[in-house]
């Protein structure tokens, strides 16, 4: 009948829950591990309070120690271009040749008009001194005829003639005195248009003022130019200026002379403090300090460091870079106490040291701290040390 074979089947899934709670109540209850605490090994340092002279690491880049615009001095057409770009210059070697004609003409009538000043001149001092040999003969002559008898109209008119032309005389010898002293101030004017003349001429070629290289060219043969008009860009690459912005307190214990060491692409060069602005830049603050390097190996644009001293620091603690963990703008030091557990101690940090660096916080003389490889800790965990020492770099 089909009801058996329903209650068949109702039996059979009886027996297999009962079988089922059977088994999960009679299970073997699981037997409990015990737990083995982790034990990190670490190399430790130990905080000792000592006085340093901290370095600060800057970067900057190098600068032609002179950069030069050269200008055209004269109008003209430009007749020689000497150099191209990139060629080394010597001292007053011409570079630019503008067309002389003109300035050689004005020479030319410059020396011509001073030339007959001169002779205007040497003309008048002969007159002059005839002059004033006529003015004494015809002072004799008035006195002769001052000493005849007045009573005599002969007499009496032989002596107004003789002082009329005495007169005369001496006006010519005022005369040709103002001359000579207006010639003189023509010759003056004269020379100067002359000394002008030559030295047009002389800028009709464009020198170059030091030894340097050519950075650049604005004129081309058969271009005609304007006086003040720019020609070239001159540089002066026997030597460099490393340029750097400092704070005050840096500046302050800077001086003109020090020597530092400037290191460029991984090789360290011996340079000099050039100069140290005294007051600082009304936008930024801060103190431009040029350095002078000068080694063969260097082009402009290079960029580099420079490490400059800082004001001795006092009673600091002082760690390696590695020591340090960041995490989120904020540093942190992992310090091991009495039970060997490591404590995350916020610190704020200075000036570095090279590899080193300068540590404020809740830190005391003597206390151990993990001295490298802190990125994975957290705070917590128990340590082994396997060495415990000051930091020396």
């Amino acid at each position: 009948m089909p009801w058996k074979s329903r209650l068949t089947g109702l039996l059979a899934v009886l027996a297999a829950a009962a079988a089922s709670l059977f088994l999960l109540e009679t299970r073997p209850a699981p037997q409990s591990k015990p737990l083995t605490e982790r034990v990190f090994d670490v190399d430790a340092l130990s905080l000792k309070r000592q006085d340093v002279s901290p370095h600060i690491s800057l970067t900057g880049r190098l600068e032609p120690v002179r950069t030069t615009d050269l200008r055209f001095e004269v109008n003209g057409q430009v007749l020689e271009r000497l150099i191209e770009l990139g060629h080394a210059v010597e001292t007053s070697q011409t570079l630019f040749v503008v067309d002389d004609r003109d300035y050689r003409d004005a020479l030319t009538q410059a020396q011509a008009e001073l030339d007959i000043i001169k002779l205007d001149i040497e003309r008048d001092r002969a007159l002059l001194k005839l002059a004033k040999r006529k003015t004494v003969l015809q002072a004799a002559e008035v006195k002769r005829f001052a000493g005849l008898d007045q009573q005599m109209l002969s007499s009496r008119s032989q002596l107004d003639a003789a002082e009329q032309k005495l007169l005369q005389l001496r006006t010519e010898q005022v005369q040709l005195e103002n001359a000579i002293a207006a010639s003189q101030s023509r010759l003056q004017i004269s020379r100067s248009r002359l000394n002008l003349a030559r030295r047009n001429l002389t800028r009709t070629r464009l020198l170059a003022p030091y030894d340097g290289a050519v950075n650049a060219l604005h004129a081309e043969e058969g271009d005609y130019v304007n006086l003040g008009q720019m020609a070239l860009e001159l540089v002066d690459v026997s030597a460099f200026d490393f340029l750097v912005n400092v704070r005050g307190d840096l500046a302050s214990v800077l001086h003109v002379g020090d020597a530092v060491t400037l290191t460029i692409q991984r090789k360290e060069y011996r340079a000099k403090l050039r100069s140290v602005q005294r007051v600082p830049d009304a936008g930024t603050y801060s103190h431009e300090v040029f350095i002078r390097v000068a080694a063969p190996d260097l082009y402009a644009a290079m960029t580099g460091t420079v490490d400059l001293p800082l004001p001795p620091q006092r009673d600091v603690f002082v760690v390696p870079l590695t020591a340090l963990q960041y995490v989120d703008g904020r540093s942190y030091l992992f310090v091991i106490d009495d039970d060997r557990l490591l404590h995350r101690v916020e610190v704020k940090t200075g000036a570095r040291l090279r590899k080193r660096v300068i540590v404020r916080g809740a830190l005391r003389d003597g206390q151990n701290f993990v001295a490298h490889s802190v990125e994975s800790l957290s705070g917590g965990e128990t340590v082994f040390m396997r060495s415990a020492s000051s930091p020396t770099s």
